[in-house]
């Protein structure tokens, strides 16, 4: 497939920023990693990639997977989850709403010819429904894996279900190879390509009036 390595490359960023992602918790893990002090070196003009080489180097890294057996990464995993259902924001929300149970719901469906495009909602919250479009490869047979794509700072958050609004946005995004959720459902996945919240339909009222791009105002 012409775009294999695009998608690959998503697939590696999202596990890389998983298994980079730094504590928050206390006795999560057991850990010998602490925190690294940086170099005090001047420089005389901002260069972004050696700033950020730099923070990458002396990161702690205290969650890097390291081991090499399934029971290795049942055990990397069983650890780093809660860790990454803090930083996300879920254990508060299982705080909140104790007990609850998001609603789905389906839309639409859409034939693609050897995919089908399901438009659905899911109530992540009871006042918050969020729009996502399910990629289902045809013929399914027994378990097939899960990917889910979510989307950039564009305005258009279909994008990587191969939705366009316009001739010149599919040109422009078809070059980049940015349909990466059709990419993975054509490898025999389904694909999830969710809105993220503050985008389309969960702008705010006044932004969506206003046709902003998006509702982030932090």
């Amino acid at each position: 497939m012409k775009s294999k390595n695009c998608f690959s490359g998503l697939i590696a960023l999202a596990i890389a920023s998983a298994v980079y992602l730094p504590t928050f918790a206390q006795g999560t893990v057991s850990s010998t990693s602490t925190t690294k002090q940086l170099p005090v070196d001047y420089t005389a003009h901002f260069q972004n990639q050696a700033h950020f080489d730099t923070l990458y180097q002396y990161a702690a890294m205290e969650y890097a997977f390291k081991g090499k057996t399934k029971a290795d990464f049942l055990k990397w995993q069983s650890a780093f989850r809660p860790v990454l259902k803090e930083k996300l924001g879920l254990t508060t929300i299982e705080k909140q709403l104790p007990g609850y149970i998001p609603k789905v719901e389906k839309r639409n469906v859409e034939d693609k010819g050897d995919y089908l495009l399901e438009r659905w909602l899911i109530w992540t919250e009871p006042t918050v429904p969020l729009p996502f479009i399910l990629l289902r490869p045809k013929n399914i047979k027994g378990k097939v894996p899960l990917v889910i794509t979510p989307h950039g700072h564009g305005k258009n958050t279909e994008v990587y279900a191969g939705v366009f609004t316009s001739e010149a946005d599919s040109i422009h995004n078809m070059e980049g190879e940015r349909d990466v959720a059709v990419q993975a459902v054509k490898q025999g996945y389904l694909a999830i390509a969710p809105t993220t919240r503050a985008f389309g339909e969960t702008r705010t009222q006044k932004d969506i009036k206003e046709d902003k791009t998006h509702s982030c105002h932090i």
